[in-house]
């Protein structure tokens, strides 16, 4: 219940976040005080709950409904039946040509009372209590009960358990123990069980499996910093650019694509400098790639953008798998050959600096554009043939910019595809630990060095 509460808050939040893009903690704790001042209360979102439990239902509620189990409490005089009449304005008799007796007036009851009788499949457990706290007065069992021939009732002793109630609802609500090296382990299992492999991930694990088992696995939230959001309004601003293209089957103008990219950027929760710098930073870039690329983009219509392979269930070796393509442009028709492009509004890096030849030996780009065609082998909707793979750098330099097409060696292709099942099996393994000598980031600026000996106590084998 504190965790939903706490996620309720959360969500509000993020909403308020949503619509005022430079909230700041003044502004949230000013809506609070508005909100206590007003009697007003923020909604809490109802659990999500899958699990087998108890509902409450009145029996209006209960009909075309069965259950294994079910209980009808409060069965008592004056509730069920023999109800005391609270008309506020009696008729004369005489009046109404058809008088009911009081036995009428239970009728309703009496078939209300059969309706949650037979809602039971296995067991009925009709319940009344000799007193109730807001009656005062010693109760009587409803009529309806002793309509019930006796050859169908077994009397319940409840003395016994109710002399063990206050023990076995401690018993129930005692917090539970936890132990990290079995309940955490049961827990991670559940969750690499179904666990989806992307290009992002299987780099992120590569590069430090302490940094994927939190931001990827765990996905713990996290700021996103000025240049995530000015890639993502990026990537948002050409796709919806490219859409238009091939619906208008014309190239779209370079006000259209500056539109697109400030609509992108506005979808993203930046201060009020970081935004200013945004916009002036992107249109300034975007303008000048699209007087660089645009004779070219007019000759060249693209077949897809965004292309999402998380709709089509792909698997690698059972090992379930997803990405997005940027755009998808067509290179041989007949042949179904096609290039995939990716965006990248980093630096331009050279070919070598791609295939990891250099001294810095970053095999993220191979790796994603080797998993690109990991993943449309495996997709059966996916009808072309990756023939190349490019890597697009929205970056300006002096007025051009930078393209790399990166060839993919098939024997290398068989180690990667080992390397995607090695990983995918240390993720089973729950195999999370950090080692921090081949790790490319420095520990003074990983910010998760502090928690590495935690999780590896954690989850490690007995």
């Amino acid at each position: 219940m504190r965790l939903n509460r706490l996620k309720s808050l959360f969500d509000e939040i993020k909403t308020l976040n949503t619509k005022q893009k430079n909230l700041t903690l003044n502004d949230f704790l000013e809506y609070i005080n508005q909100i206590v001042e007003n009697n007003l209360s923020i909604k809490e979102e109802a659990l999500d709950v899958n699990f087998a439990g108890v509902k409450l239902l009145t029996a209006h509620q209960a009909k075309g409904l069965e259950f294994e189990y079910v209980f009808m409490i409060h069965l008592t005089d004056n509730h069920w039946g023999n109800k005391t009449s609270r008309n506020l304005i009696k008729l004369p008799d005489g009046i109404l040509k058809i008088q009911k007796t009081i036995d009428d007036n239970d009728e309703e009851e009496r078939r209300l009372f059969y309706v949650g009788l037979t809602r039971a499949k296995t067991n009925l457990y009709l319940t009344y209590a000799d007193n109730y706290a807001d009656s005062g007065k010693t109760q009587i069992p409803s009529k309806f009960l002793t309509e019930i021939p006796e050859k169908f009732l077994t009397n319940l002793q409840v003395k016994t358990s109710e002399a063990n109630y206050t023990k076995r609802l401690t018993t129930s609500f005692a917090p539970q123990t936890f132990t990290p090296t079995k309940d955490l382990k049961k827990f991670l299992a559940q969750i690499a069980e179904k666990y989806i492999l992307s290009a992002t991930s299987l780099n992120a694990y590569l590069d430090c499996p302490k940094k994927f088992f939190y931001n990827q696995f765990l996905r713990v939230p996290r700021v996103k910093d000025f240049t995530l959001a000015y890639g993502s309004a990026v990537h948002y601003g050409l796709e919806l650019f490219f859409k238009k293209q091939m619906k208008d089957y014309k190239l779209p103008s370079k006000k259209d694509l500056i539109k697109f990219y400030l609509e992108g950027i506005d979808r993203e929760i930046l201060t009020k400098a970081e935004l200013s710098r945004a916009k002036t930073q992107g249109k300034k870039v975007l303008q000048t790639y699209y007087d660089f690329y645009e004779e070219s983009w007019a000759k060249n219509l693209p077949i897809a953008t965004e292309y999402n392979f998380s709709y089509h269930n792909v698997h690698f070796a059972d090992i379930a798998i997803t990405g997005k393509i940027d755009k998808i442009e067509l290179i041989d028709k007949h042949a179904k050959n096609v290039r995939i492009v990716d965006y990248k509004t980093a630096q331009p890096k050279s070919l070598n600096y791609l295939l990891g030849k250099t001294q810095d030996e970053d095999f993220s780009y191979l790796y994603q554009a080797m998993f690109y065609k990991l993943l449309a082998e495996n997709d059966p909707l996916f009808d072309w043939n990756i023939t190349e793979v490019e890597f697009d750098f929205i970056s300006d330099n002096k007025g051009k910019f930078t393209k790399v097409q990166v060839p993919i060696d098939q024997d290398d292709y068989a180690v990667f595809c080992q390397k995607v099942q090695a990983t995918h099996k240390n993720i089973l393994d729950l195999k999370f630990d950090s080692n921090h000598d081949a790790c490319k980031t420095s520990r003074f600026d990983c910010e998760y060095i502090g928690l590495c000996s935690l999780t590896e106590k954690s989850v490690a084998k007995k």
